[in-house]
């Protein structure tokens, strides 16, 4: 029976979500939104009616995905998922518990493009921090992360920009990128070499044909 199931709670921890080196037991919760919703559908929804499991293809994509919401502890120094979706106060080492210091990496949502100008999110996030690469498979739309990159030029790579406190995506090929404000009003384009200011709540366009990301908090 899983651990974690949300009305059957014989076999749950007691120290559920307390972290590991505290003693406590690791919870799903600990994993990015699409893992988490993935070990409900299965564990859950799929526990007695396998038709409501997760395909392989549905892992494959989600677990390939994660390795873009990976970001290294201070403290502890091993790699987890960033935990982007919880409040930044909240956000915390699911191992030894520490604060992630500021400032936080940049966290991307990439959407796709539904028919002319109409952008659909899509399940994939992109934590960002100082010295991070962004590649093709990130910025192009259709891509998914390939079982390696190993040999594949980055398009772009991510920078501390101490003038507007805030990272700047600083774009790597003969393309262009663009950033705009919410309300339309301020847009700033890229080519090789300038970068774009990731502020929370601007969207970013990769291009015609490319995705889009929204700067989440």
């Amino acid at each position: 029976m899983f651990s974690e199931h949300p009305t059957d709670t014989r076999n749950r921890p007691g120290a559920l979500g307390i972290p590991l080196f505290e003693r406590g037991a690791l919870s799903h919760r600990a994993l990015p939104l699409s893992l988490q919703a993935l070990t409900q559908k299965a564990l859950v929804q799929g526990l007695l009616d396998p038709n409501q499991r997760p395909a392989s293809r549905e892992w494959a994509d989600a677990l390939g995905n994660t390795l873009d919401e990976l970001f290294p502890c201070s403290r502890c120094k091993q790699i987890v998922p960033f935990p982007s979706w919880e409040a930044p106060q909240e956000r915390r080492c699911p191992l030894c518990g520490a604060s992630f210091p500021r400032p936080h990496p940049a966290v991307l949502q990439l959407y796709e493009e539904r028919g002319r100008g109409n952008f659909v999110a899509i399940e994939r996030r992109v934590v960002l921090g100082n010295g991070f690469r962004v590649y093709p498979d990130v910025v192009n739309a259709g891509q998914a992360v390939p079982l390696s990159r190993r040999g594949v030029a980055p398009a772009g790579h991510m920078e501390w920009d101490g003038v507007r406190g805030c990272y700047a995506l600083v774009l790597d090929t003969d393309s262009e990128w663009t950033v705009r404000s919410p309300d339309g009003s301020g847009r700033i384009l890229a080519t090789r070499g300038k970068g774009l200011p990731l502020v929370v709540g601007h969207y970013v366009r990769f291009g015609d044909g490319g995705r889009m990301g929204i700067v989440l908090p």
